[in-house]
Formats: C-alpha cells, structure tokens, sequence
C-alpha cells in the first residue's frame, strides 16, 4: 500500500531544482489549496479562458433517475432509454462513465439484450494498455456509432484526447 497524503515536501523540492515547472489541469480547483499542496504556496499562477465555445456544450441533468446504491437495480431501464436515445439522436461516438464495474457490468448486459445498431465496447478489471488503446482506436472513426462503457477514474477518463468529431457525447452515471 502507498500513502501520500501531503504530497508538497516531495513536488517543492523537486520543483526548486527546477528553473520552472509548469501544471495545467482542468482540476486543480481550488487553485490555492493545489498551490499550497504542490508547491508550498510559492510561484507564479496564471488562469487561462477555455478554448471551447460554450455554445457548442449541451449540459443536461437527469435528476428523475435514481442511481444510489440501493436502488440500481431500478435504473438501469432508465439509463439505458438514455443512452438509447442520445445514441439515435446523432451518430457519433459516446461514453458512458459508471461509478464502479458492477453497476457498468448491470448496464452493459441489459443494453446486450436491446436490438440496436451501434457497436458497443466496455472496460473491464485488469485490461493491458494494448486493449485499452484498441478501445480508443475504434474512436476514429465517426461513420458508424459506438459506445463505450467506463468507469469513472479508470484508465479511460484521464490523459485521452479526442480530438474533432471522435466523441460525440458523454453520459456519467452518478
């Protein structure tokens, strides 16, 4: 088991050797407490404006569907509607990020039991990095939909690009 529970004795002092470092993220909110984490509050900052147009991002909430732990089971249905219909409404490519491999592996096989006409891939425990850049490959190309079934804070939704038209859409469960 490794713990690291105050990680800025290990980034400052390597930081300091350094003559600059330079951490971007979309996640480093709230930027003091990262600041004071990372580099003991020492350094220069600068926040930049999104690239992204905000006319292009369409947020939608689904608060009628129940996902705590207790009552899965009953969405499933639900979620599955979902991304049925987000799916049909444009082809494309779609992630569908779960909370954990159970509530994905519930999902998966009642979405494998509907006709539909799109090709679906899933993660799975243990994958190699050769099978999850094949997952990502499949993403390329736009012609045809597919669906891939994650998990949050797996190794599919850190570090990947999909650049242009390879993502469609994103559904997190939760």
């Amino acid at each position: 088991k490794i713990s690291c529970l105050d990680a800025a004795k290990f980034t400052h002092q390597t930081m300091k050797q350094l003559s600059g470092t330079v951490l971007f993220s979309a996640t480093l909110t709230p930027l003091d407490y990262f600041k004071q984490l990372l580099s003991e509050n020492e350094g220069e900052h600068i926040i930049l404006p999104s690239p992204f147009k905000q006319e292009n991002l369409n947020l939608i909430f689904m608060d009628k569907v129940d996902t705590y732990y207790q009552n899965r089971n009953s969405s499933i249905s639900s979620i599955v509607e979902t991304i049925d219909i987000m799916v049909k409404a444009k082809v494309g490519n779609y992630i569908i990020f779960f909370p954990s491999y159970q509530y994905l592996k519930m999902v998966l096989d009642k979405v494998k039991e509907t006709v539909h006409d799109y090709l679906i891939v899933g993660q799975e425990k243990d994958m190699l990095l050769s099978e999850r850049e094949l997952i990502i490959s499949l993403f390329d190309e736009s012609e045809n939909s597919k669906v891939g079934f994650f998990v949050m804070g797996g190794m599919f939704s850190e570090g990947i690009d999909f650049i242009g038209d390879k993502l469609s859409g994103v559904i997190i469960v939760g």
